[in-house]
C-alpha cells in the first residue's frame, strides 16, 4: 500500500480454517470460524453462498500474542482491482469491485478492541445484503490493524497503523458458475511483450499462473517468463507484462498458457515489435 507509509506489515489471508492466522512480527492472531455456506473449502478467505436480504454473520476470535496490552481495530474495506487485474484492499488503488453495493457500506462499521497480555476476544461482523440485489458478487476485506497512540507536534493524539492483516470476504448471490474460460491476447507494450486478459464472468479466478514462451521469426525461443499466485477479479480487463524483458524490433510468435483452479488455456499469437 504505497500511500500508507507507516504500515510496517501487511499479511493476506493464509488459511481460513487454520487454528489461527498470524505471521512473523504480527502481535495478534485472527481465527475465523468455519461456515457451512463456504463454497471453496480450500480458499484462504470467506467464499460464501448467500441470498438477497440475508444478514451474513461472520464470527472470529482475535488473540493478543504478546505480553503487553494491545489495541486492535477492524475496518471493513472494499475489494478493488488494480491495473493488472489483481484484487487489492487499498482504497487508493484501482476501481472498486461492484461499487454500487460497496462492502464497506453493508458490513458492520469499524470496531476496536483492547486486549490485555495473551487475551482472546470474540468479534462478530454482520453484512446486510440488500433485498433487491440480483445475482452477483460482493467482495471486500476485514482489515485488522494494531493501533498505537502517538503525539504530534501539536500534542494531540493520533492513531498510527503499525501492523495489519486482511481477511477476504466474497459473497455470492444466485447461481455460482465456475469460470471455464478467459480471453487471452498477446500484445506489444513498447519494446516489451505482454498479455491482455479479459474475465467476462462475474466470478473470481483463483490460483492463477501465466507462462509465456516467445519465439523469433526463425522459430528460436528467445525468452520465457511466468507469474503465479494471482487472483483475477470478476468482470475485469487487464494488460500486463510478465517481466521487464525487452525485444529487438521484429516479428515474434508468442505462446501463452493460463492455468487456474478451473481454467486451462493455451493461446498462440503473432506480434510485431516496432
Amino acid at each position: 500500500m504505497k500511500k500508507r507509509r507507516i504500515l510496517l506489515g501487511l499479511v493476506l489471508t493464509l488459511g481460513l480454517f487454520a487454528p489461527s492466522v498470524s505471521a512473523d512480527g504480527l502481535p495478534f492472531a485472527v481465527t475465523p470460524q468455519p461456515m457451512k455456506a463456504q463454497l471453496d473449502k480450500t480458499a484462504h478467505y470467506y467464499d460464501l453462498k448467500t441470498h438477497p436480504g440475508q444478514v451474513v454473520v461472520l464470527k472470529m476470535q482475535v488473540k493478543n500474542l504478546t505480553q503487553t496490552t494491545k489495541t486492535v481495530r477492524m475496518i471493513p474495506e472494499p475489494a478493488r482491482t488494480n491495473p493488472l487485474g489483481d484484487v487489492v484492499y487499498d482504497r487508493t488503488v484501482g476501481q472498486a469491485i461492484n461499487p454500487r453495493l460497496g462492502f464497506e457500506k453493508l458490513a458492520t462499521g469499524t470496531q476496536k478492541m483492547k486486549l490485555s497480555a495473551g487475551q482472546t476476544r470474540y468479534l462478530t461482523v454482520k453484512v446486510r445484503l440488500p433485498k433487491t440485489m440480483g445475482n452477483g458478487v460482493i467482495a471486500g476485506g476485514l482489515h485488522f490493524q494494531e493501533v498505537t497512540a502517538q503525539r504530534q507536534r501539536s500534542q494531540q493524539k493520533m492513531l498510527a497503523n503499525r501492523y495489519a492483516y486482511v481477511l477476504g470476504v466474497v459473497l455470492h448471490t444466485g447461481y455460482v458458475k465456475k469460470v471455464a474460460k478467459v480471453n487471452l491476447q498477446a500484445r506489444t507494450m513498447g519494446h516489451q511483450i505482454g498479455i491482455g486478459i479479459n474475465n467476462k464472468a462475474n466470478q473470481f479466478v483463483n490460483q492463477v499462473k501465466v507462462t509465456q514462451t516467445v519465439k523469433d521469426a526463425r522459430g528460436h525461443v528467445v525468452h520465457q517468463a511466468a507469474v503465479q499466485g494471482k487472483q483475477l477479479a470478476p468482470n475485469v480487463t487487464a494488460a500486463m507484462t510478465l517481466d521487464q524483458h525487452t525485444y529487438q524490433p521484429g516479428d515474434y510468435q508468442v505462446t501463452t498458457r493460463f492455468t487456474s483452479k478451473t481454467v486451462h488455456q493455451t493461446v498462440t499469437n503473432n506480434v510485431k515489435v516496432k
